[in-house]
């Protein structure tokens, strides 16, 4: 935790979520890291080539052996929560100290990165890529190996609760989406 509070002390943090808009919006928000110069985390992803990225948060044990054969490249940029079982030396925080109070969203790993960085002392963010779940769940996601079969109840639901998060958030954060979103 420590290392993250040096990490970010001071600064704008850029959390990039693994939404389409991560495509489809590049320019502004290549435009926003040039600009800001902000510290920048990317969600259960390694993001696009195109964008640098200083620590991947992974709190999802599927996910994480989806990025295995770039793990140890960037081995000192990796954040994991415990429930990530790994024998690689990475930090680790407590899965359960991030986890969120409404069930529909307990584990979304990018409310929980947010908490985490909250409890590091950030409050400025900056979010790219928090689309919103859609639908037809065909584009949910910039890359479609992150696809996951989530019924349209369950994403009305979802939706509703990280909207409500970020209502709460805005009272003591200053949180920008950079790229369109429903959560606003």
């Amino acid at each position: 935790m420590q290392s993250l509070a040096h990490l970010c002390a001071g600064r704008r943090v850029l959390i990039l979520a693994p939404g389409k808009s991560l495509v489809t919006c590049r320019e502004k928000i290549e435009a926003f890291i040039r600009d800001c110069n902000p510290v920048v985390f990317g969600v259960n992803h390694i993001p696009m080539p195109c964008y640098r990225c200083d620590r991947v948060f992974v709190s999802n044990l599927k996910r994480f052996k989806n990025l295995d054969e770039v793990l140890y490249k960037m081995k000192d940029k990796f954040v994991c929560t415990s429930n990530v079982s790994t024998d690689k030396d990475l930090c680790v925080l407590n899965y359960s100290g991030y986890l969120n109070e409404n069930d529909a969203i307990s584990d979304n790993a990018g409310l929980m990165l947010i908490n985490i960085l909250k409890k590091a002392g950030v409050t400025d963010f900056a979010l790219a890529g928090y689309d919103g779940f859609d639908s037809a769940g065909v584009k949910n996601y910039y890359d479609d190996k992150l696809l996951g079969g989530i019924e349209y109840e369950k994403q009305t639901a979802i939706n509703s609760a990280i909207v409500e998060y970020f209502r709460k958030a805005k009272e003591s954060l200053r949180i920008e989406f950079v790229t369109p979103t429903t959560y606003e």
